[in-house]
């Protein structure tokens, strides 16, 4: 069993694919015996993602700044973060594995610290980007640009990876685990 940090949006005025999207990932994380580990409340993605993830037998850990105290809680247990830098530590002390999902800001400033924090020698925890209805496609574009024109070695090339589905990126997390 593995917390799975799961990074995605918190606006509500979203297509419907990504709603699904997150409905779907939380169903597998239950399903497959692990828990989530997410920003706490009850917002969009981030709220769907919990629920169907508890629907389905898995723990909610959220993560929530004190800031936003008002939010709606839903969550089998929340930690108190100081602000959203302290927010990123704790996901990272908790969590085994993370899996992006589209989002806005927010979620960018996530996949770019977790990557940098493996890139570092942080962590070693494996992280999938879910690239539905290809959200993250230029994104990618992007980021192989840095690999072509040599501003990011290569070898860290192997420090997340894009997937198509839920389904994908569990999968992918479940075969990089260090735990079992």
């Amino acid at each position: 069993m593995a917390n799975i940090c799961v990074f995605c949006a918190s606006n509500d005025k979203i297509p419907e694919i990504y709603k699904e999207s997150a409905r779907e990932l939380g169903e597998l994380i239950g399903k497959r015996k692990h828990n989530i580990v997410y920003g706490g409340g009850n917002l969009s993605m981030m709220g769907i993602v919990a629920r169907s993830a508890q629907d389905n037998g898995a723990k909610a850990i959220g993560v929530l700044p004190r800031m936003w105290k008002e939010l709606a809680k839903i969550e089998d247990e929340l930690i108190a973060a100081d602000d959203l830098r302290h927010r990123k530590t704790l996901y990272e002390m908790r969590s085994n594995a993370f899996i992006a999902l589209p989002g806005g800001f927010g979620t960018l400033d996530e996949i770019f610290d977790t990557i940098v924090c493996r890139q570092i020698g942080v962590h070693q925890k494996p992280f999938a980007i879910v690239n539905t209805n290809n959200f993250f496609q230029y994104l990618k574009q992007h980021i192989d640009k840095t690999y072509t024109e040599e501003f990011i070695d290569p070898k860290h090339r192997t420090d997340y990876a894009f997937v198509n589905t839920p389904l994908e990126a569990i999968n992918y997390v479940e075969s990089n685990l260090s735990i079992k």
